[in-house]
This record gives C-alpha cells, structure tokens and sequence, in this order.
C-alpha cells in the first residue's frame, strides 16, 4: 500500500441547528467561536489516530506499507498537464 495522500477521506460532523438552539446561549457562541480551533486540532488528530490504526491494521495483516516522495509525484503531474 503506497501513502500518496491523493485522497482524503475525512469525516464530516455536524451539528443541526435545533441542536444549537438547544444550547444555554454561552455554550452556542462558544461552540461556533471555536469551531475552527476545533477542525484543526481535535478533528485533524482524531484523522491522524484513525490512520495509525488502519497502517497497523493493514501490516498485521502482512501489507508491505510505502510512504513515497510526494515531491516527485507533483513534478510528474505538472509536466503532465
């Protein structure tokens, strides 16, 4: 299995507005003041611990796994365009 990262294949969370509504007033602002933070910290290391597991999935499984040179891939692609 070669990591390219040409694909993400992330996950998607939501939270419905009847959901926000539901929440005291200081929750809500603090909920969407920080959904960034949030995206980027929390979530990006809930991403980064799904994929450790599925690579040590995959190699207790026998799979040889590769992390190639990106660079060399973007250089490809641009001579190909």
């Amino acid at each position: 299995m070669a990591i390219t990262n040409h694909i993400l294949n992330d996950q998607l969370y939501l939270v419905s507005n009847i959901t926000m509504e539901e929440l005291p007033e200081k929750s809500s602002k603090s909920c969407k003041k920080n959904q960034l933070k949030l995206q980027q910290n929390i979530i990006q290391k809930l991403f980064m611990d799904e994929e450790k597991s599925l690579k040590d999935f995959f190699k207790g499984k026998g799979v040889t796994i590769t992390e190639p040179n990106l660079e060399e891939f973007k250089k490809s692609y641009e001579t190909f365009l």
